[in-house]
């Protein structure tokens, strides 16, 4: 998640995958949170 880029930045080790899965995460998380707001 979030912290994981985070952490991988201060680590000087940003991935693409990664990204890609920090991505996905986030894109998770939004789309939970439209479903609870409906």
């Amino acid at each position: 998640m979030l912290l994981d880029v985070l952490a991988n930045n201060r680590n000087g080790r940003i991935t693409a995958a990664g990204i890609k899965s920090a991505e996905l995460n986030s894109s998770a998380v939004l789309l939970v949170l439209c479903l609870i707001g409906r």
